[in-house]
């Protein structure tokens, strides 16, 4: 197998992301406002430069996840599918005196994430070249990235526009997948969902901003970090097979037979005889190195610092 790796290390891969779903933002208090409903700082967010974050119930539960960037005069938010409908309402009820508005702007956007060394440069040519686009650096993997929003007419535009490009690389079915997990990212949806809090799947340094004001749910954020370790965290798993492991599949403890965990999402690695995982894990289970076993498969703990 390739080395996606590498190849998004000093390149880019773009990833087209059909499914996501946008929330439009709009009137003179739309970064205000939007600000107090997200985990991120929307502050941040101006030409070029976007955020990632999560949207929260009010008792701390994840409802999506989120990428912000703007059009100059609005905000366009980057939700997980199925989400926008309800979310218009629920947030839309949140504007009593703001000067904003809200809508669902999915039929008209569509999103890619860029990731690489090379991303924001491969960015810039996309957006020159297809009219309306808009984008902000996000980096999902350590490696560098950026979301962009397209019109959704210009979907198969963009693509094109970035085949030609000698350094980059439009993504194969597994090239993100493979990607995400060799760097430890997690996606809603699939390693975590409405059930969890940002400790649970630890996101709580990826996507919250710590030294920004109020914010939806963070009474509870701020109570989980003061008391310590949830019961359960994510953690990405290094496992010595072949054959990626099913998603459910229950995670050992070597010896006692003990399950301490199950497998959310598996890919094979770049590096021959191993796979690569994402687990939900007993926080006392889930440190460094520690040994594990995957359906007879030795299996170890391989967190990696991209910002956790």
């Amino acid at each position: 197998m390739n080395d996606i790796v590498e190849f998004t290390r000093s390149g880019a891969l773009l990833v087209a992301r059909p499914e996501r779903e946008t929330l439009v933002v709009t009137g003179p208090e739309r970064g205000r406002w939007l600000n107090g409903l997200v985990t991120c700082d929307v502050t941040q967010v101006a030409a070029g430069q976007g955020v990632h974050g999560l949207v929260l119930s009010k008792v701390g539960k994840i409802q999506t996840d989120v990428e912000v960037v703007t059009t100059g005069d609005s905000l366009l938010v980057s939700v997980a599918s199925g989400t926008a409908r309800a979310l218009c309402e629920a947030l839309g009820r949140m504007l009593v005196m703001e000067d904003a508005e809200l809508v669902d702007g999915s039929a008209d956007w569509s999103w890619m994430a860029l990731h690489g060394g090379r991303a924001l440069e491969l960015a810039a040519l996309l957006a020159e070249g297809v009219p309306g686009a808009r984008f902000g650096s996000v980096d999902w993997t350590g490696l560098g990235g950026v979301a962009l929003a397209v019109p959704r007419s210009a979907l198969a535009e963009t693509a094109a526009l970035a085949r030609r490009v000698a350094w980059a690389r439009v993504a194969q079915p597994m090239d993100w997948e493979v990607l995400r997990l060799e760097c430890g990212y997690a996606e809603f949806g699939v390693d975590y969902g409405s059930a969890e809090t940002p400790h649970d799947a630890s996101l709580e340094r990826r996507a919250v901003a710590w030294n920004k004001g109020c914010y939806l749910g963070q009474e509870v954020v701020c109570k989980q970090e003061a008391r310590g370790k949830p019961r359960w965290r994510l953690e990405p798993l290094s496992i010595e097979t072949h054959d990626p492991p099913p998603r459910g599949s229950p995670v050992r403890a070597p010896g006692s037979g003990e399950t301490v965990g199950e497998v959310t999402s598996s890919a094979p690695s770049v590096t021959e005889s191993r796979v690569v995982a994402m687990a939900r894990l007993k926080s006392s289970f889930g440190t460094e190195s520690t040994t594990l076993d995957v359906l007879g498969c030795t299996a170890q703990v391989a967190r990696l610092d991209r910002g956790r």
